[in-house]
């Protein structure tokens, strides 16, 4: 029983809120010591149930809370991982194509031929096939191609905005993925500049087969559980590559994030946690996933890790379905000690 003592200097200098919790106290207390011996047992009893249901709840949620941070950093991790491939690829590629293009000359192609086999034979190591190769020059104009690509003009190549962007800018980059010239076959183009200059005096320009190559390749390991896989995106939210188990890849399809994933593209912003999202429209089955985006820094793509929440989240389950049995039974242990201890 607390000692009247405590309430005698409820008044004076308190403020009114102190006043107010004072008089709750009070009649509190006077409440308290008229029940007789039984209810105060029964009351003190429950106040101490209520406390170990709360401090159990409390530390409850903190594991539940950590489990599901660990859930998510470790897919997190596994996109880092995949993103620092292949950027570490695109890097090199790019390399060996600078390398290419400072031994070409714009204004006497007839010497290209070797430079681009040791190019192909190069990329071919790197497990990247080529599409075709072209040389253009200021204007966009197509001066040498392998294979000929006589009914593709210049004009039709300054149709995709990343080639004039590079030649504006005379900077080497990776496009996103277009329709490889004069075909529909999926290509990713690699452009490095001629000269020093701005703008460049020329390009050239690899075409990469997307399917064959290392870029749809690489991410095929990624194993995450029964329902996980890997996706790399690109600025557009075109879907460049997908592994195994996911939705059969058909050709330029968009991601169901597309916009979301554009933005943290440009952003260059990784990010985590639940979606949801429907995978078959037609049937509108919905499916619940964890996921976890990591930008690329040497191309406008993003290495995206998906898996189904029903599955990530299932060790979270049943330590969440844990503490529940173990608090009902601690709960109804303590009710019947009480209610033992009360008679």
């Amino acid at each position: 029983m607390v000692p009247a003592c405590l309430f005698r200097n409820c008044s004076g200098t308190a403020s009114v809120s102190g006043e107010l919790w004072c008089k709750i106290a009070k009649d509190a207390m006077k409440l308290f010591t008229g029940l007789t011996l039984r209810r105060k047992i029964a009351v003190l009893a429950v106040l101490g149930l209520v406390a170990g249901i709360g401090v159990f709840s409390f530390l409850g949620m903190r594991a539940v809370n950590q489990t599901t941070e660990v859930m998510l950093e470790g897919l997190m991790t596994t996109a880092h991982v995949v993103a620092d491939y292949l950027d570490e690829t695109l890097a090199r590629a790019l390399s060996e194509l600078r390398l290419a293009s400072e031994k070409v000359d714009v204004n006497n192609p007839e010497n290209i031929e070797n430079t681009i086999a040791d190019l192909e034979e190069t990329y071919e190591r790197l497990s990247i096939y080529l599409y075709n190769v072209y040389l253009l020059d200021a204007s966009g104009r197509i001066v040498w191609s392998r294979p000929d690509a006589l009914d593709f003009s210049g004009d039709d190549f300054l149709a995709y905005s990343f080639i004039g962007d590079a030649l504006l800018s005379a900077r080497a980059g990776v496009s996103g993925m277009v329709s490889a010239p004069p075909g529909a076959t999926p290509v990713v183009f690699l452009s490095s500049p001629l000269g020093s200059r701005s703008p460049a005096e020329g390009l050239l320009v690899a075409a990469v087969d997307v399917g064959r190559s290392s870029i749809g390749g690489l991410v095929q390991p990624v194993q995450v559980g029964e329902t996980g896989y890997a996706e790399i995106v690109d600025s557009n939210g075109l879907v460049v590559a997908r592994t195994e188990p996911g939705p059969a890849l058909s050709l330029f399809e968009k991601s169901d994030h597309s916009g979301r994933f554009a933005d943290l593209i440009a952003a260059g912003e990784p990010t985590g946690g639940l979606c949801h999202t429907c995978h078959e429209p037609v049937l509108r089955v919905e499916s619940k996933d964890v996921l976890a985006f990591v930008p690329l820094t040497e191309a406008r793509w993003g290495v995206v890790i998906r898996q189904q929440e029903s599955e990530a989240l299932a060790p979270i389950t049943e330590l969440r379905r844990s503490l529940l049995i173990f608090g009902t039974v601690l709960a109804m242990t303590i009710a019947l000690f009480a209610t033992l201890v009360t008679r």
